[in-house]
């Protein structure tokens, strides 16, 4: 072992500052978050016997697998309520954080218009809007531009709001798009004629 000399001494005490400063952080931290923390509840335990291709497995959180049932609905809740008491501390870092990451994106995320036939299509978004836009312009890139879906203007009433595979017949006349409302990726299928509003 190294003998200790004069010139470790002021690094030992700063060290062993810093160590107490730390210490007493976490400990005030500790204390104060304990008095408002929501406790997790445990999920129940309901045996139910699947068997598929002749194997039997006992399953005994099947019953969150019934989405909109009371029980699962409010075993969600107090999930929700959890999480929200344990991150409440970290509040400002998360809207910073948002803040930050949303200051790096390109608002302007244009898709490369693809030539089909006589048209090109694209999508875009508008700055300060959430969803995109698909669009497609006639004949040439400086045409007029022509709105076919406006997700915007789709998920206005919903608290959730997704679009995907938005497709066009081959005569240019009709589009179909999947949209999910409830944020469980089961997308209805949605037609409508190109030129509708």
């Amino acid at each position: 072992m190294k003998p200790q000399n004069a010139s470790d001494k002021p690094k030992l005490l700063v060290l062993g500052m810093v160590m107490g400063l730390v210490a007493g952080g976490l400990l005030t931290w500790n204390s104060q978050t304990k008095e408002n923390v929501v406790l997790p509840i445990k999920a129940k335990k309901e045996s139910t016997k699947l068997e598929n291709h002749g194997v039997v497995r006992d399953d005994p959180y099947f019953w969150m697998n019934q989405r909109d049932t009371k029980p699962v609905l409010d075993f969600l809740k107090s999930e929700n309520e959890y999480t929200n008491s344990i991150l409440k501390p970290t509040e400002k870092l998360q809207e910073d954080l948002f803040e930050e990451m949303k200051s790096r994106i390109v608002e302007d995320e244009s898709t490369v218009p693809v030539p089909v036939d006589d048209y090109f299509y694209y999508r875009r978004y508008e700055p300060g809007k959430e969803y995109p836009i698909s669009a497609r312009k006639k004949g040439s890139l400086q045409a007029q531009e022509e709105v076919l879906v406006d997700g915007n203007e789709w998920a206005k009433g919903f608290n959730y709001f997704q679009m995907t595979g938005v497709q066009i017949t081959g005569d240019h006349k009709r589009i179909a798009v999947g949209a999910d409302t409830v944020g469980r990726r089961f997308y209805d299928i949605r037609f409508k004629d190109a030129g509708a509003k």
